[in-house]
């Protein structure tokens, strides 16, 4: 019966006219392209089901985009009928959890675009570079029990822009581990953290400790320990034993604690002088003479710590990207390691820009240069924060080498060799790169000069014949082919000629076919009215009889046959 009843509704035998199905046999029984299955009428709106998309109720083959073309002003207008594609749907918002990429609801942008909120609604908008990723670092969450970047957890760091937690290269890692069946680490492999642009830490762990005791002492270390009695620094072996899970324990912080905490603190060996961030006391108890403290250590993690290093790399440019150094919680006071690597001769840190927290500490470098030109006070955010640099290759050697900075660099130092490598330049910038000047008056692309960076004129300004600019600055000049910034509406008068040209050959090209055509009906008339004349004149001699008329009578006949056709 419902067989019956689907072949009386829609049919698949129709008019040849019919694209598809259709509900009767005549060519206005056709159903429309949009519908899927059969309708019951020709509009969109009568489909059983839609092929593509439906639009409230009518099939359609897209959904209202969020821009539409103006053939008139030649520009692309905002849509304000615009819907998203969700499913098989046109729906006017996307639900509050998915995000919107161009026209579509999506649950998550691709890989080459990041989720941006905008007026309240999330969207995907392109990278202009590496889009954003955080990675977990050693010793934090996925990495807990790592303790250095070793060849069986690097490509978890692939993509990686932020690292919430810390970068520590030991020689294990490096050389391998045959204890724990971890091979050596390919050199290669370390051009991962190329997209690495700040190492930050973030909390991953919080302990509570109680302890009864007249006063008591705590340690603060990279990791949450436990307190630590009595009034001398602990050695490492015995942190080991109390806290195993502690593997950075080099230096430590030891505070008294009785009803209050104490500001007083006695250090440890290479121990930071700053009290440590992460502790918070919780709750203080009067127990009869002694004083029940409750106190918890938030451990954090957010240094890059480089003991040990591949034999054939002489720099640490894979870290070229890397801009800030958070040093939340640091190591022995350190956010900044580079210990012992008789191979390297320059960091070659050229993005750094702040270490936000914590020291730095450079030593033991036999062939290391250019540590000494670098200004690290501008890198730093307190005043507390030090570098402490030495037993690394004397300047004069360096020199003797002609391991300088680059003529092109300031007085601020630089990373390494070349142009590229200065902490600022003396003259200009282009990207990364000092330059002597800019391209104002020659090269394929001209630039002008914003303050001390090079700026690339857009590509729509017209180049300069003459011994003038370009393009400027924010100053408005007159000029028609100047502009007052780098980008395309920041042209004057030269923008995009192209519709403003077509427009203008329409405009002539319609002016000539209006003048040819007023000439030829000009000259019509004016055989028009010559004819005529010799007509009335040739019916005046006729009719009057003189002489001749009958040739007159035989001119006067064609005459009248050719205004006849007029």
């Amino acid at each position: 019966m419902s067989c019956i009843c689907c072949l009386t509704v829609t049919k698949t035998v129709c008019a040849e006219q019919c694209d598809g199905r259709c509900f009767g046999p005549y060519i206005s029984d056709c159903c429309h392209r949009e519908c899927a299955g059969g309708c019951y009428g020709p509009k969109d709106t009568d489909c059983f089901a839609c092929t593509n998309f439906n639009d409230s109720g009518a099939c359609v083959t897209q959904c209202p985009q969020p821009f539409f073309y103006n053939s008139i002003t030649f520009q692309l207008e905002h849509n304000v009928r615009t819907k998203y594609t969700y499913g098989a749907f046109c729906v006017k918002k996307c639900p509050h959890n998915f995000v919107v990429d161009h026209s579509s609801c999506v649950r998550a942008c691709p890989s080459n675009k990041m989720e941006v909120e905008e007026n309240g609604t999330k969207i995907c908008i392109p990278c202009t570079d590496i889009c954003p990723k955080a990675c977990d670092g050693i010793g934090t969450a996925s990495l807990q029990t790592a303790q250095t970047v070793d060849s069986s957890n690097i490509d978890k760091f692939v993509n990686c822009t932020k690292i919430n937690g810390n970068l520590v290269f030991l020689i294990t890692g490096i050389k391998g581990d045959s204890y724990h069946n971890i091979e050596a680490l390919d050199p290669e492999k370390l051009n991962i953290f190329r997209t690495v642009r700040e190492i930050t830490g973030e909390s991953h762990e919080r302990r509570h400790y109680r302890a009864l005791l007249r006063s008591i002492l705590f340690m603060s270390t990279p990791c949450s320990s436990p307190p630590a009695p009595g009034n001398t620094p602990v050695t490492r072996k015995e942190l080991r034993i109390r806290a195993p899970r502690c593997r950075h324990a080099e230096g430590f912080v030891i505070k008294t604690i009785s009803s209050h905490i104490n500001d007083s603190a006695e250090l440890g060996p290479g121990a930071s002088q700053h009290p440590p961030a992460a502790l918070h006391r919780c709750k203080v108890q009067v127990v009869g003479e002694f004083n029940l403290v409750s106190f918890c250590i938030c451990a954090c993690l957010g240094f890059l710590n480089i003991q040990s290093w591949p034999d054939n790399m002489t720099d640490l440019s894979v870290f070229s990207n890397l801009a800030t150094i958070g040093g939340r919680t640091l190591y022995s006071g350190i956010s900044l390691l580079v210990l012992k690597q008789q191979g390297i001769s320059s960091l070659q840190l050229q993005s750094l820009r702040e270490i936000s927290a914590g020291n730095v500490h450079v030593a033991d470098n036999s062939q290391l240069c250019y540590y000494n030109t670098i200004n690290w006070t501008r890198l730093f955010r307190t005043a507390h924060q030090k570098a402490l640099i030495r037993n690394n290759q004397s300047p004069e050697q360096c020199s003797k080498k002609r391991m300088v900075c680059d003529p092109l660099c300031s007085g601020a130092g630089c990373w390494g060799p070349g142009p590229d490598q200065c902490l600022s330049c003396k003259y200009f910038s282009r990207g990364r790169t000092c330059v002597d000047g800019c391209n104002l008056y020659e090269g394929e692309i001209r630039e002008y000069a914003n303050e001390s960076v090079c700026v690339e004129c857009d590509g729509q300004c017209e180049l300069a014949d003459d011994d003038s600019l370009t393009c400027h600055g924010p100053v408005s000049l007159l000029r028609l082919r100047w502009c007052i910034g780098p980008r395309l509406q920041d042209c004057i008068g030269l923008m995009d000629r192209t519709p403003l040209i077509a427009a203008g050959v329409i405009g002539v090209l319609f002016m000539v076919v209006i003048l040819v055509l007023s000439v030829a009906v000009s000259v019509r008339r004016k055989n028009i009215k010559k004819k005529r004349a010799l007509r009335r004149f040739l019916e005046t001699e006729v009719s009057s009889g003189a002489p001749a008329s009958d040739a007159l009578r035989a001119i006067f006949m064609l005459m009248k046959i050719s205004f006849s056709t007029l």
